[in-house]
């Protein structure tokens, strides 16, 4: 079983840093329940940093043959 330490859960401003967005967008799709997080109580959250690169991961677009290649 793996152990968790405190570097595994990241407060509002480490998650967006990570995420790449400012702040007030994360409040954002953690009110509107877009984005995994963890609600200590109704002031506190936290998000987990595998949680959040899973996220990440399972958002990306492929880029589709056609557009790659150049018109002549």
């Amino acid at each position: 079983m793996a152990t968790l330490n405190e570097d595994d859960f990241l407060n509002y401003e480490t998650a967006a840093k990570l995420l790449k967005l400012p702040v007030g967008s994360l409040y954002g799709l953690v009110s509107k329940r877009q984005i995994p997080h963890i609600r200590i109580n109704k002031r506190i959250v936290r998000f987990s940093r595998a949680e959040l690169l899973d996220f990440l991961s399972t958002r990306k677009i492929g880029i589709c043959a056609e557009a790659n290649s150049v018109k002549k």
